[in-house]
């Protein structure tokens, strides 16, 4: 059998681009090295509790959100129930130094009076900076279905000024600054190297509305593995490609996979991090300046990770987050933990337990770069626990709601993000979007071969989305790609 596209990679793009082509009348086959699809989506289990490891929380869920147009055209939705957020606090930040929590309320003009009221001289500044946010989302063609493609295409946007340079134009107040910085942990680029509109991508829809999903992840895959049977798109899962297959005439014909030979197709997509894209394409003809370019593209920043069961129901997180604010003057790799910002995200309806998300550096476990999962020393063995019992202590420290109800389930490293998630710098998001850095697109210059991911849109279940459209655009045209979706109404 030939494929018109084989795609590398069941994450979410992967999915969402082998989908989009089934439903144009391509023969698609998914080859994933995971035993299952989605992985990062179906997060884990232990002790009897389970754990987010992708998904949390999303903007754009709301009825006529550009991620709600996904589902629908993706033909999701019927088998997923979307959970608003409270309204007046999806997401809470707690000071260190006793201020009051300050609540991000859902809605533009909701924010704007919350923090108008919280920094009443800023008003004006207030004002200006939603308004430029809400302005670069809009001109973002697959955010704005009513977009013009413009010239630039969907990545031009991206250029242009930092999000701290926006800010030192628009506010004066260093603490309103900060503040407004915070959501850069979504993303993880700070906010000296973010471009403005990036940003705006990424925050802004969250700023408009906030939902979770029922069951999580979980349930994202599940409806991701039943449309892709009805789609009748053979998927190879515990399948590791290889290589891709040229004939002698330099055409794709096939990718070569380590369980199931050499599956025969004219074109393939690649969802995977760049640079074992690069070890993919092995020989081929490539141009030595992008094979340059993709070796030389950043990650973000890494993290610690803690999965902490709860002996009680959190109220703190039943319907929001909590970010703790930290008091670092410097960069947060560089902090003491204990001053750096952390997110907790809890359970569904605030059960069961919560996970703990605090920014690290790659070099701080640089040490053990050689080790592999499974095979770590003693030492690291002792640093994880350390870093784990002082995330614990700094929590409970900071929220007096929780002390005495967690116990520690699990954790993860940087290390453990370079081994599970296949970000060779360990970063949490992979590679990052920087003023001055061009990202890979879709197409690459070889015949019939495209990338997807997260490094070619955004990070987040919107962002994977997001990334499987505009590679299947490429194939299929943006504009009656965008059309198709436009008419996905309820």
């Amino acid at each position: 059998m030939t494929y018109d596209f084989v795609v590398v990679g069941a994450g979410v793009s992967g999915l969402t681009a082998a989908l989009i082509l089934a439903r144009h009348g391509q023969r698609v086959a998914v080859v994933e090295q995971a035993p299952r699809i989605a992985p990062l989506l179906q997060g884990f289990s232990r002790g009897g509790h389970h754990f987010e490891t992708g998904f949390h929380y999303a903007g754009g869920l709301d009825e006529d959100g550009i991620l709600s147009r996904f589902l629908r055209y993706l033909e999701l939705a019927p088998a997923l129930e979307t959970v608003p957020f409270a309204g007046d606090c999806f997401d809470r930040l707690r000071y260190a130094d006793g201020r009051p929590d300050f609540c991000f309320p859902v809605g533009y003009q909701a924010l704007a009076e919350a923090l108008g009221t919280a920094f009443p001289a800023e008003r004006s500044g207030i004002a200006a900076y939603l308004a430029l946010l809400q302005q670069a989302g809009n001109r973002l063609p697959y955010l704005n279905l009513d977009a013009e493609f413009g010239a630039t295409g969907p990545f031009g946007a991206f250029r242009g000024p930092s999000l701290d340079e926006v800010l030192q134009q628009t506010v004066a107040d260093p603490a309103l600054r900060q503040l407004l910085v915070l959501h850069s942990l979504l993303h993880g680029v700070p906010a000296a190297d973010v471009p403005f509109a990036f940003h705006a991508s990424v925050v802004g829809l969250y700023y408009r509305s906030v939902h979770g999903i029922r069951g999580g992840g979980r349930s994202l895959a599940s409806a991701f593995s039943g449309r892709i049977a009805q789609a009748g798109i053979d998927l190879y899962t515990g399948c590791r490609a290889t290589a891709l297959h040229w004939s002698s005439a330099g055409s794709l014909n096939g990718v070569v996979t380590d369980r199931q030979g050499l599956l025969d197709c004219r074109g393939c997509i690649a969802g995977i991090h760049p640079r074992h894209f690069l070890d993919l394409a092995g020989a081929a003809p490539l141009r030595p300046a992008y094979r340059k370019r993709l070796l030389a593209l950043e990650e973000t920043g890494s993290a610690y990770l803690g999965f902490f069961a709860a002996d009680r129901p959190l109220p703190l997180l039943a319907a929001g987050n909590l970010y703790l604010a930290g008091t670092a003057d410097r960069d947060e790799g560089a902090a003491p933990l204990e001053e750096r910002h952390i997110y907790l995200a809890g359970g569904a309806a605030g059960q069961g337990g919560l996970v703990a998300i605090c920014p690290a550096a790659t070099g701080e476990t640089a040490a053990w770069n050689a080790s592999r999962r499974g095979m770590r020393p003693a030492d690291y063995t002792a640093f994880k626990a350390g870093v784990m019992a002082r995330l614990q202590a700094h929590i409970e420290q900071q929220c007096p709601e929780l002390r005495g109800a967690l116990s520690l389930c699990g954790g993860a490293t940087p290390l453990t993000l370079r081994d599970y998630l296949g970000h060779p710098g360990g970063g949490l998001y992979g590679v990052g979007h920087r003023v001055g850095q061009y990202n890979p697109q879709a197409a690459t210059r070889l015949p019939g071969v495209f990338l997807t991911g997260q490094a070619t849109a955004a990070p987040g279940l919107l962002g994977a989305m997001l990334a499987g459209f505009l590679t299947c655009g490429e194939i299929l045209g943006h504009d009656e790609l965008r059309r198709e979706v436009k008419q996905c109404v309820l």
